[in-house]
């Protein structure tokens, strides 16, 4: 990636991070770091979440310590989303929060956005997904007021690439999509189809593809009870 690619990719990485993640009257807290190659932004959002955008310009890898000081969290769990050249807020493995403080290394080149929330406990990661299993699907949901970001992970854990997908599930009352990415989603509530686009209708055997979708609600922000992939029921984590 060349210098006006990559900070193009930088505005735009910065515009979905803030869109998806900081909510309507959030309040920017202060964030600071000697490292030259590394632009940090943190913000307070109604709910009581704290939201910490780290964009690492360097080409190698680095290891920062968090401390948040003001920010009324000293222990929970921090979860990042990562977005570079092969990425788009895709979700990592939560990290704990202990102390006021927590580790992560920024990928070179990359944009990770940490939401952090006070209390509760780290999550282990699924299982890696054996062949001949079908699907897998995590589902992840950020909400606030009456209004939620939901981050779906589809995993084939067949032995079989797939080649063109359509995930279908049904909405909680009172939800409907007003917004997605990396799907094309059908209707908005009720019954939801998401089907591939043009860049990742491909999942390789034992390979996830990731997407998502913003949408309103009027109280309740549950997940859907089941996911079918090509009509094939899928497993959830």
């Amino acid at each position: 990636m060349n210098g006006d690619a990559y900070r193009v990719s930088k505005r735009l990485w910065a515009m979905a991070a803030y869109s998806r993640f900081i909510r309507p009257g959030a309040n920017r807290i202060a964030a600071t770091t000697s490292d030259g190659n590394l632009r940090l932004s943190a913000y307070r959002n109604g709910d009581g979440s704290i939201v910490v955008v780290a964009l690492n310009a360097a080409g190698s890898a680095t290891e920062v310590s968090y401390a948040l000081q003001n920010t009324g969290i000293t222990t929970g769990t921090a979860t990042p989303y990562l977005t570079n050249g092969s990425n788009s807020m895709t979700a990592q493995p939560a990290i704990a929060v202990g102390g006021g403080a927590f580790t992560a290394t920024v990928p070179a080149r990359s944009l990770t956005t940490y939401v952090l929330r006070p209390g509760g406990t780290v999550t282990t990661p699924p299982a890696t997904p054996q062949p001949g299993a079908g699907c897998q699907v995590t589902y992840t949901t950020n909400a606030w007021n009456t209004g939620l970001t939901a981050s779906v992970t589809i995993a084939n854990t067949s032995s079989n690439p797939i080649n063109g997908w359509s995930l279908t599930f049904t909405l909680p009352a009172g939800q409907s999509i007003t917004s997605g990415w990396n799907a094309a989603y059908s209707p908005t509530s009720g019954q939801i189809t998401a089907r591939n686009v043009s860049y990742n209708a491909a999942i390789p055997a034992n390979g996830p593809v990731n997407i998502g979708f913003q949408a309103t609600h009027t109280g309740n922000t549950g997940k859907p009870p089941q996911f079918s992939l090509n009509g094939t029921t899928c497993a959830e984590t």
